[in-house]
């Protein structure tokens, strides 16, 4: 049998341990009055994602929010919606696990689970503020785990992730590695080739895209490889 169990964040939040995969059929709610705001945890081009609490749960979450304005055409709409066809498909430890989403007043929200560590970038600061570096036993761990969560995507799932960053590397208290923000993944042989301008910038962060993507020519699996590593790098640097 699959459940929940709750325990306790450092900070004295609640949070759940999944016992299993079967949490897609949770109902943590549907509607905006369904959750409770906590407070914003980060924001982008394209949306932000805040620390949420459902009411019927109790228990805490990270909810997306894209707003209409930047989905004006049904090109862009698709995105997002692809976006969210590829999360309800995804099952995996080291990939970031996805609960439901919703419409509202034409805003998209995507509910997911919350990982409380932080992101890989957030853990090197951390260190550095204490005059440390992230020890290489440390390093070789979350590796291992990206990699994991990467040929995940990569054989069994066939998606390209295309922003592989230290933004998009979660952790949490436990040292568990997910693999999050799936908005400009594409499909291997559905639209994989398909030009990686989006909204007339390129996407993805510059700084950590593969030399092939900047060029505006194909690419593929080992662009994920390519960014993990310098992802990898930068945490070394």
């Amino acid at each position: 049998m699959g459940g929940i169990e709750p325990i306790i964040n450092a900070d004295g939040g609640f949070q759940i341990k999944l016992i299993d995969q079967r949490h897609k059929t949770i109902d943590v709610g549907s509607k905006l009055s369904d959750f409770i705001v906590e407070k914003e945890l980060g924001k982008g081009h394209f949306g932000s994602v805040s620390l949420v609490s459902s009411k019927k749960t109790k228990f805490l979450y990270a909810m997306k929010e894209i707003k209409a304005s930047k989905y004006k055409t049904d090109k862009q709409r698709l995105l997002v919606e692809k976006e969210i066809k590829l999360l309800e498909n995804l099952n995996h430890p080291n990939i970031i696990s996805y609960f439901t989403s919703f419409v509202e007043n034409d805003n998209f929200y995507i509910i997911t689970e919350y990982i409380n560590g932080g992101s890989l970038e957030d853990l090197l600061k951390k260190k550095l503020k204490k005059g440390k570096l992230i020890e290489e036993k440390e390093i070789f761990d979350l590796l291992i785990q990206s990699l994991s969560g990467l040929i995940y995507l990569h054989n069994t799932k066939k998606v390209i992730h295309r922003d592989i960053k230290p933004d998009n590397i979660l952790i949490d208290l436990d040292g568990n590695v997910k693999i999050s923000d799936f908005g400009l993944s594409a499909i291997d042989s559905e639209d994989a080739n398909e030009s990686v301008k989006c909204h007339g910038t390129i996407a993805g962060a510059i700084a950590f895209m593969a030399p092939e993507m900047a060029a505006g020519e194909g690419y593929g699996f080992k662009s994920d490889i390519y960014m993990l590593g310098l992802t990898f790098f930068f945490l070394m640097s």
